[in-house]
């Protein structure tokens, strides 16, 4: 197992246009971070929340950093990765090798940040986990600089996010994803209706069938993989309202949830609850 992992640090969201995307996600009531530009020729906004986070990545200068992800692009963009929180990158990377599972040496990248007192740079360790057939693509992520990162401006979002609750991935057998999730992460797996639930730290991992998510969440039943985040609010209500006057189509949750229209998200599915 990997107890270097100690939670859900962020969702990684793939978008071909930057600027609308960004558009997008502050009419649905978030703040954003200034644009960053990475050291591996991506570029960045991110809602900063409790503890956790989400962040839209696009490719500025395409290379061999980040080839991967032009290719993914061309044929779709939405929710690509889940980061995972450690303390320490090298770490991980040598539980990884004592589980038998080969990966890229760590990296570290950076990217400047405009704040009051000055330009800083917000410095990160990452490994990535190799793939797993019945997950989506993990790496662990080490933040160097979490006081750059993680500003209490940068928290306070008028659709009254708080924190990322959940995680939705979307696999026609939740038991054999949960099973190898569980291999890399321990903890109990609960069967629920629809699927399995998993934990990781403070974050509730969902695995759940097609029709399960096609249900809860329409127009989305035919997703595979990872397809979004139930987020922690502080009001519902006060979240629906906001989303209504900014004209964007709702669904509502058995859980007393709301989600906004894929259409508004760049294809996210994210649960307000």
């Amino acid at each position: 197992m990997l107890p270097a992992v100690t939670g859900f640090d962020h969702l990684m969201m793939l978008v071909r246009d930057i600027d609308r995307a960004a558009a997008m996600y502050a009419a649905l009531g978030f703040t954003l971070t200034e644009r960053g530009h990475h050291s591996r020729g991506t570029a960045n906004h991110t809602m900063m929340l409790d503890g956790n986070y989400m962040e839209l990545v696009t490719v500025e200068h395409p290379g061999p950093g980040n080839a991967e992800y032009v290719e993914l692009l061309k044929h779709r963009e939405g929710p690509q990765a889940i980061g995972l929180q450690t303390a320490d990158a090298d770490a991980v990377y040598r539980q990884l090798a004592e589980m038998g599972l080969d990966t890229s040496p760590v990296i570290q990248f950076s990217r400047p940040v405009r704040l009051a007192e000055g330009m800083r740079d917000a410095t990160f360790r990452a490994v990535r986990v190799p793939k797993q057939p019945d997950l989506p693509e993990l790496f662990a992520c080490q933040h160097l600089t979490r006081e750059v990162v993680w500003r209490p401006e940068w928290q306070a979002h008028a659709n009254g996010a708080q924190r990322v609750i959940g995680v939705v991935i979307v696999h026609a057998a939740p038991d054999r994803a949960a099973a190898a999730w569980r291999r890399l992460f321990g903890g109990a797996v609960e069967p629920v209706e629809g699927g399995v639930n998993a934990e990781l730290g403070r974050t509730r991992i969902e695995f759940v069938t097609p029709d399960a998510v096609g249900t809860r969440f329409p127009g989305c039943g035919s997703t595979s993989g990872l397809a979004g985040v139930v987020l922690a609010t502080r009001s519902v209500a006060q979240t629906a309202a906001l989303l209504r006057q900014a004209g964007i189509a709702t669904s509502s949750t058995g859980s007393g949830g709301v989600v906004p229209d894929l259409a508004a998200t760049c294809g996210t599915v994210l649960e307000f609850r």
